[in-house]
């Protein structure tokens, strides 16, 4: 299906066929419209030059024209490949999407991974759904749609019709829209979304250097502090005049605001997914995504792990409690049991040996409850970097470079200082992005994250607004000369 439809696609002039528009030649009256996307000169370039490269951060292409064109071309396979009487993705047959990744990996030079697949067909189902949701919205109550994108067959279209037809399918719908009611806070954000948000806003902090620098000659400039999330929630919602599009959306910001000053002042202190921006909104964040983070981020990859909380002497003191209420609870109702069928002087005798098994359970029970409080011990850096890989001077240029070939999500790597003596400071992960936030590397220089702090009072070579020690490295990506990173194999 998807082959025989590039075909069609090959062989159409760019403007393709348009909205509205049976015969242009026949008819000066008819208006031209934009039609369906083709992306023929994608194409046409992986025909005559193989396939074609675009730049990952992670999982996501690092937004510019590359990054969009890319994105738009996994739209088009999305509506071209897969059929739109089908109602649930998860019913796609799976040789199916096998042949939308094959397509994929032959136009476009990126990693062929289990998680990178699962990633892209994730968003291959969304751009189908939206696909489907812009077929009832504009053509169920209007033109034929087989008129703009001719890969859709009639009597596709007439089984999609009648499928999104009935009392049946609008009480769905609009049991949907009352779903999408509920997001009170819309963004404003266009087709870039976070990401390209997340460079504008990255391009203004640097013309903000830019300017300090023209008017103090001795100004240092710096790579910025990265776009806190909270930051881009706000933006996201803001018109280009800078009001807020609702009244609650305002009230959040304001919240935000009172929190941010709070946080300066130390009155309020941020800890993992507890931050200002959840805290501001009075919801957690959901399971599978993080909110102004944009696409491909979850909860692991913005928070980390969550921390396992040790019990506290209180919390063992209500578990002794709960068990003694349960434990006496069970007794005094086996004894009025007993007390029905048996004597008094039964009754007594039953009491006093209910009474020692009693005691002589909870003295059992306080034994085991007091070996758990034991003191909390600081957190310790007990990763050990096994044969640890130095990389080779940067002025010997004929030397390979190790970090040429790093995997896609980075590895894992030791941190040095010198001080002027070499020592070990954190453990990280190097990564084979060219910039960070925004700034080009330096060929000798390379992209890190801290993932365990060795010596939290250490500063990092390359301070920033935000981060100066070791310690506030976390979450953060930063900037490690090579000569002080060792690979860990």
């Amino acid at each position: 299906m998807f082959s025989a439809s590039l075909g069609r696609m090959d062989s159409t002039d760019d403007g393709g066929t348009t909205e509205g528009t049976h015969n242009t030649q026949s008819s000066t009256q008819t208006t031209k419209k934009r039609g369906a996307t083709r992306m023929q000169k994608i194409i046409r370039q992986r025909n005559a030059f193989g396939k074609l490269q675009v730049e990952l951060d992670g999982f996501e292409p690092v937004y510019g024209k590359a990054g969009n064109e890319f994105k738009s071309y996994v739209g088009l396979v999305a509506r071209i490949n897969t059929p739109i009487t089908i109602k649930e993705w998860s019913d796609i047959p799976e040789d199916t999407k096998a042949t939308i990744w094959k397509e994929i990996l032959s136009t476009f030079d990126i990693p062929d991974t289990i998680d990178m697949k699962r990633h892209w067909l994730s968003y291959v189902g969304d751009r189908w759904k939206d696909f489907k949701t812009k077929l009832v919205n504009k053509y169920i109550y209007g033109q034929n749609p087989c008129q703009t994108y001719d890969f859709i067959e009639q009597e596709t279209w007439n089984e999609f019709y009648q499928s999104h037809t009935g009392e049946s399918y609008e009480a769905t719908r609009k049991k949907y829209q009352d779903i999408q009611a509920k997001n009170i806070h819309p963004h404003l954000l266009a087709r870039g979304g976070y990401k390209r948000l997340e460079k504008m806003m990255m391009d203004e902090k640097l013309k903000e250097q830019q300017a300090l620098a023209d008017a103090d000659p001795s100004y240092t400039m710096s790579p910025p502090s990265p776009i806190r999330r909270v930051e881009k929630w706000k933006k996201a919602r803001m018109d280009k005049s800078g009001n807020y599009r609702t009244d609650s959306t305002r009230v959040v910001a304001e919240k935000i605001d009172a929190l941010e000053l709070q946080i300066s002042q130390g009155e309020f202190i941020e800890d993992g997914r507890k931050d200002s921006l959840t805290v501001a909104l009075g919801t957690d964040e959901h399971c599978g995504r993080v909110r102004a983070m944009g696409r491909g981020h979850g909860i692991k990859s913005v928070f980390g792990h969550a921390k396992r909380r040790q019990k506290t002497p209180e919390d063992v003191q209500q578990l002794v409690d709960a068990a003694v209420g349960a434990a006496v609870g069970a007794a005094v109702a086996e004894a009025l049991e007993k007390q029905k069928q048996e004597n008094i002087s039964e009754w007594e005798e039953f009491g006093q040996r209910i009474t020692e098994q009693f005691e002589a359970k909870i003295a059992s029970m306080m034994l085991q409850f007091s070996a758990m409080q034991t003191p909390l011990q600081p957190k310790q850096v007990t990763t050990v970097c096994v044969d640890a890989v130095p990389p080779p001077p940067s002025d010997k240029a004929s030397s390979p470079d190790p970090f040429s070939n790093l995997p896609a999500l980075g590895a894992r790597c030791q941190l040095f200082l010198e001080d002027p003596i070499r020592r070990p400071v954190a453990y990280g992960t190097t990564y084979s992005g060219r910039q960070v936030h925004g700034v080009v590397l330096d060929v000798n220089n390379v992209k890190v994250s801290i993932t365990d702090v060795g010596d939290p009072t250490a500063h990092v070579p390359f301070p920033t607004g935000e981060v100066k020690l070791v310690s506030d490295a976390s979450q953060h990506f930063i900037v490690w000369p090579k000569k002080l990173v060792e690979l860990c194999t």
